[in-house]
């Protein structure tokens, strides 16, 4: 064997050997860290799902920034308004990666009560204390004090806080569903995942836009909850078959990538329609689509989205400290910044009406929403230590682990 030839068996082995050590790391890195699903840490877990989860939230804070200001109204045919608009179509992409993230983990886990507890008192705490703050302040009506305090210690009847009663929901469903998702054979489970992707996903994207289509507006399926319920099944479809559904980093990125070149090609066509050519066919049509294909949490764009975004994410295999210790308190953000006689407050401090149309208007909007975030991660941050003795408490304890041995069979 000649030198060259041996130099590069010699190189081609040493290769190898590295690769296989890799492997080898990450596969020990992905067997012993796991990802939160809802409450609670593990140390060590991988951090590339927090950072979707974080990232999920900054779009969901810019939802209600463009939902629930002046920002992109129906009339609103500004360059800004379209910018705003795109920004905030990502918010129900963040709503079903919350839910695909903790499905994911869920599907495999014992049920757990305190995962309820831990997720409701932040909101019956938080929204008890804010709410009686603006009582007592007189921002809100004191004839109407015991119904908004209600409100605020119910999350059921809060629309704003929409997503704690259909996580709440889910994990109370939980031990039910997997059993179901575990139990039912593949063909079964295959006709069922294409009812669930034709009712919930295509008709109610295309219903706003067939002219007619939508006459009858679906109600009895357009509930949030039912969605929640239905992607957890889709979810659990993906983690029990995962050889029938799209696992490869390459494709999931091609995926996510050529949704977004989408999403932004439809807003610059709009814009330009709307500046240039048919001001008024053109509001009407970009608006319509917004509510049905951006701002519908089962529209085609934010599922296929959120499923392209979480298995690219997947791929991912690092640990960040700061990540995780971020990413511990992204519930409570959502929940203090959407009580609701605390939000229209909290959008009226930045007035995004008087720089709506600037040319700083993006920069001003991504401040905006890092405001928020960061604001409201340090409210939660306080809140989680105050509340931790409660939470720790033995009696807690004990109550929980009889209600776990009872629901679990153990």
């Amino acid at each position: 064997m000649s030198d060259s030839s041996a130099s590069h068996h010699c190189f081609t082995a040493g290769i190898a050997f590295i690769r296989r050590e890799f492997c080898a790391i990450g596969a020990a890195v992905r067997f012993n860290s796991t990802s939160r699903s809802d409450i609670g840490s593990t140390p060590q877990r991988d951090s590339n799902l927090e950072l979707l989860r974080i990232l999920s939230m900054l779009a969901i804070i810019g939802y209600h920034f463009c939902t629930q200001t002046a920002v992109c109204s129906a009339e609103d045919s500004s360059v800004s308004g379209c910018t705003a608009m795109f920004l905030g179509a990502f918010g129900r992409t963040g709503v079903n990666s919350f839910v695909i993230i903790g499905a994911w983990f869920l599907i495999d886990m014992p049920f757990k009560s305190m995962r309820l507890i831990r997720l409701y008192m932040p909101c019956l705490c938080y929204g008890l204390t804010i709410t009686s703050l603006f009582v007592i302040t007189g921002h809100t009506a004191k004839e109407t004090a015991f119904r908004t305090l209600l409100r605020a210690a119910t999350p059921f009847s809060s629309s704003p806080l929409w997503f704690v009663t259909a996580y709440l929901l889910l994990l109370l469903l939980t031990p039910f569903l997997n059993v179901f998702i575990h139990a039912v054979s593949l063909r079964k489970y295959r006709i069922l995942n294409w009812i669930l992707l034709i009712v919930f996903v295509f008709i109610p994207t295309v219903e706003n836009i067939l002219p007619g289509f939508g006459v009858y507006k679906y109600y009895l399926i357009r509930s949030d909850v039912y969605w929640i319920l239905a992607l957890y099944l889709l979810v659990g479809y993906w983690k029990r078959y995962p050889g029938l559904w799209i696992e490869q980093g390459n494709r999931a990125f091609a995926c996510l990538f050529g949704l977004i070149l989408f999403a932004a090609g439809f807003c610059l066509t709009s814009c330009l329609l709307t500046k240039y050519m048919l001001p008024g066919f053109a509001v009407r049509k970009l608006h319509a689509c917004r509510e049905s294909i951006f701002y519908e949490t089962a529209s085609a764009f934010c599922f296929s989205t959120a499923a392209a975004a979480f298995f690219s994410f997947r791929r991912l295999h690092f640990v960040s400290p700061a990540v995780n210790r971020i990413s511990k308190n992204l519930l409570g953000i959502y929940i203090i910044h959407q009580i609701p006689v605390f939000y229209p407050v909290m959008w009226g401090w930045f007035r995004p009406e008087t720089w709506v149309n600037s040319p700083w208007f993006i920069p001003l909007e991504l401040a905006t929403v890092l405001l928020v975030f960061t604001g409201a991660w340090g409210c939660d941050k306080l809140g989680s230590w105050l509340l931790t003795p409660l939470l720790n408490a033995r009696w807690l304890d004990g109550l929980t682990k009889r209600i776990d041995r009872s629901v679990n069979g153990n």
